[in-house]
């Protein structure tokens, strides 16, 4: 039998392709290839000589009344290639004595904690989590709490040894559809108990695409030691795989599910009466090295990790840097099972109703102490009055629908609904702090323009496309500064430049709802670039002024004097609607611009009041302090 095990048929694929083209494979295969000797499964002859010796003698016995044998029009045709070479590893797994452990556990945590990575990762275009991502980490690091279970087996000169390798290389066994032909491939992640989740995700994502790109080397079938099967993926509830040699265990997870009898409940039903998806995991080990309590404990600790015990979740969201907790598994305290549990089960509800309203009023008031504002590290800190497990709330109240008191436009929504709203308003990549106001209808005002759209509004391909003009253009002109005036005193927007998409929306926001005018305030960070981009300066005065051709009946001083300018312009929005734009001047005190620009306004409001057309209204002129 071949060493490369289930990738024998593989190898022989490329072999063919090298004797005929080797150019047509990557220069590791052709490496390895030099030396390649297919003559590894040249046992299959002698195997077939052996079966028409056995039919031999099965044709002396009177045939049964049954009609046993091959029927006469069957079609039979040789076995070769990489067939040939997987009935060779098959029957060569026959000589391992094996043995399998099975454990069906409830996966309820595993199914919601899910299902909240993947809402944060696509916030953040990140890679998409999968069941087998989490449940092949969860065994990685069972398989470090148990290192016998990756032991292996090995007879030299007759003499049995256990072989205890230093890490985890981790198989994966993946289904390629070539050509309308199937094949397996089981290929590892070297050292997977040495990395994190997030690192673990990307490795097993790289070699599924090098898997499906045909890319994979020699390398990544070496020295497999553990190897996954999901079989549960075609809705297979348990499978016991074949054990190939030179490795501890493999490991068979089943489809996901409700218990048969429960199939034809819906999962929200399911759910608030208390009942949780099950999955069946099994461990095939090699049985000369590790023994049934050691399979046994394995299955035990991998049941633990994945019901949430270890900080498990705790452990994956920190490493995916998701600001908010996971959800916990505790009891069910409101099952709606009987009608004994009738009166107490409505009275918890009532005090749940309470707590959820509570919890609401909290996260406007501290949800912004979660917010993911920091791009350069993770700075989350747990919150305990922004964890649902403080107020009584369970995963089994997820489906079940409370009073929301408007919260989104929605007066009635589930659990699970009210907490990715809360989520994602407050808890995002923005911090919102509103509850101080004294005015009710300014704070239902924001709460209604924030929750509705959960603080990220849909934006068209148009949309997407001049924030893109704009980020581009602010970008430029700062790199152009720094390449053009070396040594020059620059207050720079670098790492601030989504400031100029911002203002292009909020100033065409504006023009469309009819404000004639915009004064603004701000400091010298990032000036220079409002002015070329926004107010509308041409590049050759502010170049000029880099320069130091300052017009002389200025009186402003020397230095940064280009940073205290001010300018006006007239800025047309995509609409074609125009606003002018006014950007004062600031001295050295920045605190000072902010008083004189809202007096300016208010001037300019008062004087279009005393003018007393009606067509003229003080809303058509406004302030914007940055």
């Amino acid at each position: 039998m071949s060493l490369l095990g289930f990738n024998t048929g593989y190898v022989e694929e490329l072999y063919k392709r090298f004797q005929n083209d080797p150019s047509s494979v990557s220069e590791s295969w052709r490496e390895f290839f030099v030396d390649y000797e297919p003559g590894e499964t040249a046992t299959m002859p002698v195997l077939q000589e052996q079966k028409p010796a056995r039919r031999e003698t099965i044709e002396q016995d009177p045939p049964p009344p049954s009609g046993d044998g091959l029927p006469a029009d069957a079609e039979v045709a040789l076995i070769r290639g990489p067939s040939a070479a997987i009935v060779d590893n098959m029957e060569a797994s026959l000589h391992i004595p094996t043995a399998t452990s099975v454990r069906t556990f409830p996966v309820k945590l595993l199914t919601e904690n899910r299902t909240l990575l993947n809402q944060y990762q696509r916030g953040i275009d990140g890679f998409k989590v999968s069941f087998t991502h989490i449940i092949a980490y969860g065994i990685v690091q069972a398989l470090k709490a148990h290192p016998t279970m990756f032991s292996t087996f090995l007879r030299e000169e007759s003499k049995p040894k256990h072989v205890r390798p230093s890490q985890v290389n981790f198989g994966l066994a993946i289904d390629i559809e070539r050509r309308g032909r199937r094949s397996l491939l089981v290929p590892n992640i070297k050292g997977a108990d040495q990395m994190n989740f997030a690192q673990f995700l990307g490795a097993y994502n790289e070699i599924i695409r090098r898997a499906r790109d045909s890319s994979l080397t020699i390398e990544d079938f070496h020295e497999t030691n553990v190897t996954l099967t999901n079989p549960g993926m075609i809705g297979t509830s348990l499978s016991v795989p074949r054990l190939m040699p030179h490795q501890g265990v493999i490991v068979g997870i089943g489809s996901i599910g409700y218990p048969p009898e429960y199939q034809s409940i819906s999962a929200a039903s399911a759910s608030k009466v208390g009942l949780s998806p099950v999955m069946t995991v099994t461990s095939t080990y090699d049985h000369r090295v590790i023994q049934g309590a050691e399979s046994g404990s394995f299955l035990a600790y991998i049941a633990n990790l994945l019901q949430g015990k270890e900080d498990f979740y705790s452990d994956l969201f920190e490493d995916l840097r998701v600001p908010y907790p996971p959800f916990v598994l505790s009891p069910d305290s409101t099952p709606r099972l009987g009608n004994a549990q009738e009166a107490a089960a409505e009275m918890n509800l009532v005090e749940k109703q309470a707590q959820v309203m509570i919890m609401i009023r909290v996260f406007r008031v501290l949800g912004h102490l979660q917010a993911d504002t920091n791009p350069l590290q993770n700075n989350w800190k747990y919150h305990p009055e922004l964890d649902p497990a403080k107020y009584g709330l369970t995963v089994w109240d997820l489906d079940r629908e409370f009073v929301t008191g408007g919260l989104g436009g929605r007066d009635v929504l589930p659990l699970r609904d009210i907490l990715n709203t809360l989520r994602e308003t407050y808890t995002r990549r923005i911090g919102v702090a509103y509850m101080h106001l004294s005015s009710l209808i300014e704070k239902r005002w924001l709460q209604d323009k924030i929750e509705t759209l959960r603080n990220a509004e849909d934006l068209t391909l148009d949309d997407q496309r001049r924030i893109l003009l704009k980020l581009n253009k602010a970008e430029a002109f700062e790199r152009f500064l720094h390449t053009r005036f070396i040594g020059h005193k620059r207050f720079s927007l670098e790492g601030g430049e989504s400031i100029v998409p911002m203002l292009d929306l909020i100033v065409s926001d504006a023009a469309d709802q009819g404000v004639k005018e915009v004064m603004i305030g701000m400091t010298h960070r990032g000036r220079l670039n409002i002015l070329a981009n926004i107010i509308g300066k041409s590049y050759e005065n502010i170049f000029s002024e880099f320069e130091g051709n300052i017009n002389p009946d200025t009186i402003y001083g020397s230095g940064d004097v280009k940073y205290h300018l001010g300018s006006k312009g007239m800025y047309e929005t995509e609409s074609g609607a125009q606003i002018e734009l006014t950007l004062a001047s600031n001295p050295s005190h920045l605190e000072s611009v902010s008083p004189i620009v809202q007096g300016m306004v208010r001037a300019k409001q008062d004087c279009l009041r005393d003018a007393g057309d009606p067509d003229l209204l003080d809303r058509q002129i406004t302030d914007m302090i940055i």
